[in-house]
This record gives structure tokens, C-alpha cells and sequence, in this order.
């Protein structure tokens, strides 16, 4: 058996294993002779899995170390990391520098100035290298290229992907490349004897090149853009699939009983029950696609065993044990929680906040992990590339496509989120007792100021009293002190008079370069512009202000602010405009009119998370922080009916017609619900956002992997638009068009798409949005009688609202009629200050906006649709 010299740790918790490490790699014997066999009849393999099943274990601890055995064989790893501005070494340069580690360079040299000379050829290629390797090593029968993590590569500028393309093409389909070839035929033009045969045969040999693609299965269908040079990608694939409970016991009990003294602790085992216990716990029961094709089977990911597993090592060395039985394990969860607390507590001080914030607030949203560009990370206070490289070292962050990072595993969402709480309980404790001491100094200084001002008063008694025994002494003097303080009084109210004058002129000054200010930006964001109109007319009132006031709101989109709540709490606005609902902290929640107007308050159990007005507006439901659905009556004073979940209700929605409500939760589950609180159906799967069609007989969902799905209002699956999933990002919203045709879904990475419902294979149109999207609607059918366009509203953070217009482009001839989508953004509205938690449209030309930051706004945008509608 292998010695391990340089093993401490029996388990690598959530690192993958290494080259080093197949003596602790247990449970995966079955996989790695199955792709062994793969790899060796077939030229071109594409191993795929879940993240966080293995994938880069079982080919460093695995495969490769299968190949060890082989001498004729030699293995090769690639990994390309992810894209990142100011990189300048492209997919093709890293694979030759990998080459350029196993070449011999005497022997390259040799084959160089024999085939090619000096000033051929200043770049050679792949086939170049592999054929110098080839010569320099007859006994290599067989090259097999490793590219693990292959996703990484579409993060690369096209034309360095299409590079590597080309070339790796070109070494496993020519014999010689062109390009060579014709410098062989020019030496052999010039001198017949220039090649041995030996030589001439070396250069015909064909050189055994096989190559595997690892790459995760949810983007699977990023390999389509190699099938310009590689049409067959596909054929011979090897799924991972996730460790059943014999495979994950024997990777528990196995390395836990070597007995190689090179480790930080000494052999031990697990008791039946502690082994049932751990079993159990990472037990997976359905998948959101198992779930989907009706599957029942029970799995285990590797991650979440091993992070198990490291901690169990971390107990027996720390207490000596022999033996781990259920009662040293406690609860499992807190083993997660544990995991993420202690990389935590290991960040300095100083840097600590500012590494929560970024995974806590920025890369969870609405309990499911999302991807950051990295600028966008490194702009924030706190974060430097150093304290992210830091956090990617310690494998709670990994890199993603497109330049940016996501947490490493879905299993870690909750222990950081309950860690969030935690966080946010304590900085709102050190809040109040920040104000209590505050108030506590100003009430003491209160006391200070009043005894000063008694002693202030006592003084001034006794002075009375000298100046009144005194004041005979002194009549001709007082007489004189008198007349000259009333010269003083005199100077002393002039020069009041003249500083009043100058405040007064000042404020003018201020009120005037305020409207002066609206008028100058009423173009480019009349939202401001009416703000800064309202603090000049406040300043000073005046007509000509007002006129100007009335000339913004005629002429431009505006808004007018109808409600403004506190931060962090619920604003929703029912789909006619008629009502809006509000809720605090403490769970009082209150009802509004359109107008602000207070019509009812009641209190729930729990932090507001959800809402839903009914069209009639005679049921409320309301979705709380612990998990309780409650349905009211508008007018009652407690719920009708109360349902309990598990996880907080982030979604509530009623159906078209009133009869079903949709609910999600923060274990990104879906149900459909009676009127009455009882449920009728859960979707199977795992979702972020859902909407209903406007006939109410299907329903669209948003997901984490990126994929938009269709199913009817019974639950049942219709079907799946995959191609989205390639362009990365989370689905944060969806919705119908009010003739049910069209879906139109909003990702955290920016990107928006409309989709025809019967057509799951391409979108109508895709557009990029500046800022993460959040909400997203169709409006009205504002077409005209040619149906040449549509418009949407898409919500996003930081408080902007895009509103683009997609234009129908028909090209018809006499036998074709073709039809091409364009989308044009046309405006971005500004007035929230935070993301656009929703958005509805209950007439033509009417928009309403709720934000995070607690403000409800109405907008008006008759007048710009008309004129953007004349100028088309």
C-alpha cells in the first residue's frame, strides 16, 4: 500500500483530494475503474456532475494514480481558472506550459532544427510539442490531457476560446498540420536525403492523444459552443453520480482506521449508531431534477461527508477519543454552523465585517446563493483582493464564470444565514445600548446645564445685591456706563440688522440655486429635478418656482412618493393599485389606500415577509420570518387560518382567480394552497421566484441553476427552457405576458430575456441591464394596429427601473415571413434608493414601485409613452 510521508489529516474537508491523498480516498472504486475503461477506448470523454460530488477527487486522487501504474501512459492536469481583467495568459499558453513541465529540451531542440530550423515557424503548436515529446520519449504510447473544472474556459474572451479550439482540433484529428507539412515538403524539395526514414516515420506515427473534459452538469450546455471543431462532445459521457450509503460509509470508516503514523492522530472507528447518525443527516431525498422525473433514490455529497468527517478528526484529536459515538457528535446542523463560525473567527479582526457583509448580504439573496463580479466586490469598504483570495483559500468561496465568485456549496446556506441573524441581533443591541448611552449623556448633560445656570443665578443675586448697596457711591459714574451702553445697544442692533440681511440674502441665494439646479438636470433625471424644485419652494415661496415645479411634473415622468415605511420592513401593493400593506419588526402590520390613508392595523406572529391582497380586497394572506401563513379577513382582528412551515415565507401570490394562493419559502420550496390553508400541491424542485399566467393555467418558475420552467396550476411539469441556464446567474424574477405567449425572467448577473412559451429552445430576445435584476413585468399591450413592439419594466438594485420597448421586426416575402425581436432601452427611472422588491401596472399608464427602502411610489407615464410612441 502507498505510504503517506506527507498526510497530517485523515479527512481534507472541503478541499478536494489530492494527487497525494488516494490512500484516504475510499468509496469511489467502482467510478474510478469505470472512467479507467472509458478513458482508455475512447479518444474524447466528458466526465459531469453536481458540484460538490467529487469531480476533481476523483480524478486527483483516482484516475491519475490509475494512469501511475501504466509507464507507457502519461497524464496531464489542466486547469484554466476563471477569467479576470488584466489576465494575459489565454486557455491555449497555460496548456502549453503544462506540456513545457514533461518536455525533454535536448531532445526538443534536436527534433526542432531538424524539422522545422530557425524562422519557420515562431509559435509551434500543440502537435509540434506533443511530437518533440513524443521523439524525445518513444515509450509514451499514450498522452491523456485532463482538463478538470472545464467550465472555467468560457469565461475567456471568444477568440482565446476559439484559439484553443482550433489547436487542440488540430493535435487529435491531422496527422501532420497543414502548416508543417509544407515545411517538410520545402526541405525535402531541396535535398531528398534530408530525412532518414526512421525520421519520415516518426513524423507519420500517429500519437495516442486522449482527452476528458470535467465539468459541472449544470453547465453541460456550455460544450455546445465546441461543436464547430469537436461535433461528437458529447457522445461518450460519465456522469458522477452522488455516494450511496455503502459507498459514504466506506469513505467514514476507511481512512479513520489506517494506521500510517504520519497522522495528527491515531487509528479510530465509529460506533453503528454514529455511523446511522451522520448517514442519516446527509441523507439527500430528492434533488430538483429527481424530484422532477419522480425518482425516490437517497444520495450523499461528498462535500457535506467530508466537512462532517474533518470535524469528527478535529474531536478525537483534541480529546484523545478511540471511538465516536452518536452523543460526541451533537447535532449535525451546528457542525455546518461550527464550519463557517471557525473560518470566520480565523479572518483578523479588522477584516472580519467586511468578509460577512460580502457572503452574508451580498451573495445569499432571498436565502439562495448568487455569483459577484469580482470589481464589483472590490469596490466595496474593507475588501481588498488579498482578504478574497483569503476566502477562496479556505474553500468557502470558489470561482465562477464571467470573472466572478459564489459560496461553494448550497449546504452552507443556512448556517450563514442563521449566523446573519445572529449578527444583525447583536449590531441592533449594540444600536440601543449606543443610544441609551447617548440619551444617558444628554440627560446628564442636561442636569450639568441646569445646575450651571442655578449657580449662574445665584451669582448674579449677589452681584444685585453689591451693585445695590454700592449704587450711591457711584450715581455720576452709572450715569456715564449708561449713556455709553446705549451707544453700544445702538451699534450692537445695526449690526444685527445687516447680518439678518445677509442670512436672508444667503437663503435667497440657496432657493434660487436650487431651482436652478431642477432645471438644469429635468432632462437627464427629472426625479431629482422635482426634489430639489420642492426644497426651493420650501426655502422660499415663491410663484415663479412654483411654475417651474409644474412645468417638470407636465412634461417629464415623475413620480410622487405615496407611503414611506421604515427600512427592512415589507411594502406590497395590491395588483389593482387600491391598497397597499405594510409590516415592522415587531410584526404589527398595517393596511394603507392608495393614497397613504390608514384603514386597519393587525398583528402577527413573527417579521412580515410576504403579502397578498385579494382583487376584491376582502382576504389579506400574510407569509411571516417563522414560517407561519396566516389567511384574514380584511376587517377581522385575527387570522382565519394559520398554517406552519419550517423556513420563513419569502412569496405569496394569489391565482387569477382568487381560489389558490403560491407561496415560497426560504427552503426555496413552492406550494399551492386552498383559501382555506390547506395544501394542495408542492412543486418538486428548488426555486427563488414564480408567477402565474393571466388565464391562471400554468405557472413559470425561476431557479439557481438559471433555468426558466413551465408547469400547469396542478402542479404537474410541462417544460423547461435549458438554454438559459448557459448564461449564468440566478433567475430573481418572472413573469407573463398579460396574453400568456411570452415569459420574460430577470437574473442577478443583469441579463433579462422573452421567451415564447411554445418555443423552449431560443429566446425572442435577450438584453443586459447595469445593475442586478430583482423584479421584473410586461406592460400593457401599449401596441399599435401593426403590433410592432411591447414594452417591459424591469427593476433592479439600487433603486433604478429600466423600461425597454422590444420591437416585432417582420421581413415578409412571398413564400417566408420572418420575424426578429429587438429590444431598445428607452428610459431608467430613479427614486428608490434600494432594490425593487415589485412592481405593478394596474392601468395603461400607471406603474407602481415598491423598494426595500421601504418607500411605495406611483408614476405616471402617460406622458412619455405618447411621445415615445410619436416618435417611433
Amino acid at each position: 500500500m502507498e505510504t503517506a510521508t506527507d498526510i497530517h489529516y485523515r479527512y481534507p474537508g472541503t478541499k478536494p483530494f489530492g494527487a497525494d491523498e488516494s490512500l484516504l480516498f475510499y468509496g469511489r472504486d467502482s467510478d474510478i475503474e469505470n472512467l479507467y475503461d472509458m478513458v482508455s477506448l475512447q479518444d474524447l470523454i466528458v466526465l459531469f456532475g453536481r458540484s460538490g460530488l467529487g469531480k476533481s477527487s476523483l480524478l486527483n486522487a483516482g484516475l491519475i494514480n490509475r494512469f501511475k501504474d501504466q509507464q507507457t501512459i502519461a497524464a496531464l492536469t489542466v486547469r484554466f481558472g476563471a477569467f479576470y481583467t488584466g489576465n494575459t495568459i489565454s486557455p491555449l499558453e497555460k496548456l502549453i506550459n503544462v506540456i513545457e513541465t514533461v518536455n525533454d529540451s535536448t531532445a526538443d531542440d534536436d527534433f526542432y532544427k531538424k524539422v522545422m530550423g530557425a524562422g519557420h515557424l515562431e509559435n509551434p503548436g500543440l502537435w509540434y510539442r506533443f511530437k518533440s515529446q513524443q521523439a524525445a520519449a518513444p515509450d509514451k504510447a499514450e498522452f491523456v490531457l485532463i482538463f478538470d473544472q472545464f467550465e472555467e474556459l468560457f469565461t475567456y474572451p471568444e477568440n482565446e476560446i476559439t484559439a484553443f479550439k482550433k489547436a487542440l482540433a488540430e493535435l487529435l484529428f491531422e496527422t501532420i498540420p497543414q502548416e508543417i507539412r509544407d515545411i517538410i515538403k520545402d526541405k525535402m524539395v531541396n535535398d531528398k536525403s534530408y530525412f532518414s526514414r526512421e525520421e519520415i516515420n516518426l513524423l507519420l506515427t500517429p500519437m495516442n492523444i486522449k482527452v476528458l473534459f470535467s465539468i459541472r452538469s449544470d453547465k453541460l450546455g456550455l460544450l455546445n459552443w465546441l461543436t464547430d471543431y469537436f461535433p461528437q462532445v458529447l457522445k461518450n459521457c460519465y456522469e458522477l453520480k452522488p455516494l450511496s450509503r455503502e459507498q459514504a460509509r466506506q469513505a467514514i470508516e476507511q481512512p479513520a482506521m489506517l494506521t500510517d503514523k504520519a497522522f495528527e492522530c491515531g487509528p479510530f472507528s465509529f460506533s453503528a449508531e454514529c455511523i446511522n447518525l451522520i448517514l442519516d443527516a446527509l441523507t439527500v431525498a430528492k434533488t430538483a431534477e429527481a424530484a422532477i422525473l419522480n425518482t425516490t433514490k437517497q444520495d450523499i455529497e461528498t462535500f457535506q461527508l467530508q466537512i462532517v468527517c474533518s470535524y469528527v478528526e478535529q474531536l478525537v484529536i483534541k480529546n484523545n477519543l478511540k471511538e465516536i459515538n452518536a452523543g460526541d457528535l451533537g447535532n449535525i446542523k451546528e457542525i455546518f454552523e461550527n464550519h463557517y463560525r471557525n473560518i470566520i473567527d480565523k479572518i483578523p479582526a479588522e477584516n472580519r465585517l467586511a468578509a460577512r457583509q460580502l457572503i452574508e448580504e451580498k451573495l445569499v439573496i432571498d436565502g439562495t446563493r448568487v455569483s459577484m463580479p469580482i470589481p464589483f466586490i472590490l469596490r466595496d469598504k474593507g475588501m481588498t483582493k488579498q482578504l478574497l483570495d483569503d476566502l477562496i483559500s479556505t474553500h468557502i468561496l470558489r470561482p465562477a464564470e464571467n470573472n466572478t465568485v459564489e459560496i461553494s456549496h448550497d449546504t452552507l446556506i443556512e448556517p450563514i444565514l442563521k449566523y446573519y441573524g445572529e449578527r444583525k441581533k447583536q449590531e441592533a443591541i449594540e444600536k440601543e445600548l449606543a443610544d441609551k448611552e447617548l440619551e444617558i449623556k444628554r440627560v446628564k448633560a442636561e442636569q450639568e446645564e441646569a445646575l450651571e445656570k442655578q449657580r449662574q443665578k445665584g451669582e448674579l443675586e449677589t452681584q444685585k445685591l453689591k451693585a445695590r448697596r454700592n449704587r450711591l457711591m457711584f450715581t455720576t459714574v452709572s450715569i456715564a456706563l449708561i449713556f455709553t451702553s446705549g451707544l453700544a445697544y445702538f451699534a450692537w442692533t445695526q449690526k444685527q440688522k445687516a447680518i439678518a440681511n445677509e442670512n436672508a440674502a444667503i437663503t435667497e441665494k440657496q432657493a434660487f440655486m436650487m431651482i436652478s439646479k431642477a432645471q438644469f438636470i429635468v432632462h437627464t433625471d427629472p426625479t431629482d429635478a422635482l426634489t430639489y424644485a420642492d426644497s426651493a419652494i420650501a426655502i422660499k415661496p415663491d410663484s415663479v418656482f412654483t411654475a417651474i415645479k409644474n412645468r417638470i411634473v407636465s412634461t417629464n415622468i415623475f413620480y410622487k412618493n405615496i407611503l414611506t415605511t421604515g427600512r427592512e420592513t415589507l411594502i406590497r401593493i395590491s395588483d389593482d393599485g387600491t391598497k397597499i400593506i405594510t409590516g415592522n419588526k415587531d410584526g404589527t402590520d398595517s393596511l394603507f389606500s392608495a393614497d397613504g390613508k390608514l384603514l386597519k392595523t393587525f398583528k402577527q406572529q413573527g417579521q412580515l415577509r410576504a403579502a397578498e391582497i385579494s382583487k376584491d380586497g376582502k382576504t389579506i394572506v400574510t407569509g411571516s420570518t417563522n414560517g407561519n401563513l396566516e389567511f384574514w379577513d380584511a376587517d377581522a382582528a385575527a387570522p382565519k387560518a394559520t398554517v406552519k412551515s419550517d423556513s420563513a415565507i419569502t412569496t405569496v401570490l394569489f391565482s387569477p382567480d382568487q381560489k389558490t394562493i403560491l407561496t415560497r419559502s426560504e427552503d426555496n420550496s413552492i406550494k399551492l394552497w386552498d383559501l382555506d390553508g390547506s395544501l394542495i400541491k408542492q412543486l418538486p424542485g428548488i426555486f427563488i421566484c414564480a408567477s402565474f399566467s393571466a388565464d391562471g393555467t400554468k405557472i413559470i418558475t425561476g431557479s439557481q441553476d438559471g433555468i426558466p420552467r413551465l408547469w400547469d396550476t396542478k402542479g404537474v411539469f410541462l417544460n423547461s427552457f435549458r438554454a438559459a441556464s448557459e448564461w449564468n446567474g440566478a433567475i430573481m424574477s418572472v413573469a407573463f405576458s398579460p396574453d400568456g405567449t411570452k415569459i420574460l425572467e430577470g437574473r442577478y448577473s443583469g441579463i433579462s430575456s422573452v421567451w415564447d412559451v411554445t418555443n423552449a429552445q431560443k429566446p425572442l430576445a435577450r438584453f443586459v441591464n447595469r445593475k442586478p435584476v430583482s423584479s421584473v413585468i410586461f406592460g400593457y399591450d401599449n401596441k399599435d394596429s401593426n403590433d410592432n413592439f411591447f414594452y417591459v419594466y424591469i427593476g433592479c438594485y439600487e433603486g433604478l427601473i429600466n423600461l425597454w420597448r422590444i420591437d416585432i421586426n417582420k421581413n415578409e416575402e412571398e413564400t417566408d415571413t420572418s420575424i426578429t425581436y429587438s429590444p431598445v432601452q428607452i428610459q431608467e427611472l430613479k427614486g428608490h434608493t434600494s432594490a425593487i422588491s415589485s412592481i405593478k401596472m394596474p392601468a395603461p399608464f400607471t406603474v407602481f414601485t415598491t423598494s426595500r427602502d421601504g418607500t411605495a411610489k406611483a408614476w405616471d407615464m402617460r406622458p412619455f409613452l405618447e411621445k415615445n410612441f410619436m416618435e417611433r
